[in-house]
């Protein structure tokens, strides 16, 4: 892109270039011209920046006025990304499996090097031919103990037909199911719980959508109100919404008119099914006017919580509202950091019971400590000084990776 006064008076205001270099391919096509490097315009200088053809023998490197932005640093024999370099110094990596078809994992903070060398004596040509779930699952459970640094997205497939599994970096998965026809019909939640549910209704294919309902949230695309018996219903609310404020969850909402209406019972639940209620706000009782609304959770749980108002009126009519949801991480944290001689590692949690293992690696990724059931503090008397990684696995089968440094 030019920017032109005259034609004299021309300026790059933008450009994006790409490079491409042979690769070692396979047996069948010994040679493979792929992307290798990519740039970006670094601003004007009142000039055209130009690059020189890359010849093949020498590394293209970036002008004045580019910068780089991509670096396509190793192929697979098959033509397939094993790693990159985005903007210089963030190393991204996959790996492939299924005979090379799908990538079953994205691995960031990790390079080419240290994911070979995490994957134990496979090599990535060996990593490409495995077609087992059960041998991939395992060799990738491998690879996220020996990158605790790494952030690790997995994925599982059923070839032909789509993704079966994906566990992201937290170690939450999610796992999808197919009908007899390979389209998609459940998505569940590392509990079981059904997060979405496809119905698919063509002609001569009907398919009762009561029977694949979600056993999770459910969230209308518009408001609605659900009401126990006919008759008017106790108000009208055009808004509802759920905010988190730091560790707390703010809700608010809005009427635009009101009956007879008595208060407003807030309702909360963990998996979509069992509600209780946490608190009450009364109404106006009678209004044509837009009201304002709001309560604060100051407890919410860890992990996903579904908030939901109860509209009761004076004769005990009710409505409810759409279903609204937050999610808290409150993840573990440890402390003191730096960490000096004789001092013990504390785990800052409300449960520490819900912590089933910790993992110490130092830098070379070696593990140093390991223990069951850790409680509230680790003894790391036995650390030498340097700069460490420890991993926390939940009951719940999520990791948290916390760097320290001992002193």
């Amino acid at each position: 892109t030019t920017l032109e006064k005259s034609p004299s008076d021309r300026k790059v205001t933008d450009a994006n270039v790409t490079t491409y270099k042979s690769f070692t391919g396979n047996a069948n096509k010994s040679a493979l011209l792929l992307p290798y490097k990519k740039f970006r315009f670094n601003g004007l200088n009142g000039s055209v920046a130009t690059f020189s053809n890359y010849d093949g023998t020498t590394d293209e490197t970036a002008s004045t006025s580019y910068r780089e932005t991509l670096k396509y640093t190793h192929y697979d024999t098959q033509g397939n990304p094993l790693s990159l370099l985005i903007n210089g110094g963030v190393n991204q990596s996959y790996l492939w499996s299924y005979k090379g078809q799908y990538p079953v994992a994205e691995i960031q903070n990790a390079d080419n090097a240290g994911v070979l060398s995490a994957l134990g004596g496979t090599s990535f040509t060996d990593m490409a031919a495995m077609t087992g779930t059960i041998a991939i699952q395992s060799k990738l459970d491998a690879v996220r103990i020996a990158l605790p640094a790494a952030q690790v997205t997995s994925y599982l497939y059923t070839p032909l037909i789509g993704v079966s599994k994906t566990i992201d970096a937290a170690g939450k998965s999610l796992v999808y199911e197919y009908d007899g026809n390979g389209r998609l019909k459940y998505i569940k939640d590392n509990t079981g719980n059904i997060r979405s549910s496809y119905c698919y209704n063509y002609a001569g294919q009907t398919i009762a959508c009561d029977v694949i309902a979600a056993t999770g949230t459910v969230s209308p695309s518009q408001l609605f109100l659900l009401a126990n018996q006919g008759g008017p219903l106790p108000v009208t609310l055009v808004n509802f919404n759920a905010i988190k404020e730091e560790a707390t969850a703010l809700l608010t909402w809005n009427t635009t008119a009101e009956t007879n209406s008595e208060r407003f019972d807030v309702e909360r639940s963990l998996n979509g099914k069992d509600w209780n209620r946490i608190g009450s706000v009364d109404a106006k009782g009678e209004s044509v006017n837009m009201q304002y609304y709001s309560f604060k959770d100051g407890s919410p749980a860890n992990g996903e919580n579904l908030y939901r108002l109860k509209m009761i009126d004076r004769d005990n009519t009710f409505a409810y509202s759409r279903i609204q949801s937050l999610i808290f991480d409150k993840k573990v944290s440890v402390y003191p950091n730096p960490l000096t001689f004789g001092e013990k590692l504390n785990l800052g949690t409300p449960d520490p019971d819900k912590i089933s293992h910790v993992k110490i690696y130092d830098v070379q990724g070696k593990l140093v400590f390991s223990e069951n059931k850790p409680g509230r503090q680790i003894d790391v008397s036995s650390l030498r000084v340097g700069v460490y990684m420890v991993q926390l696995t939940g009951m719940n089968g999520s990791v948290s990776t916390h760097r320290i440094v001992k002193q």
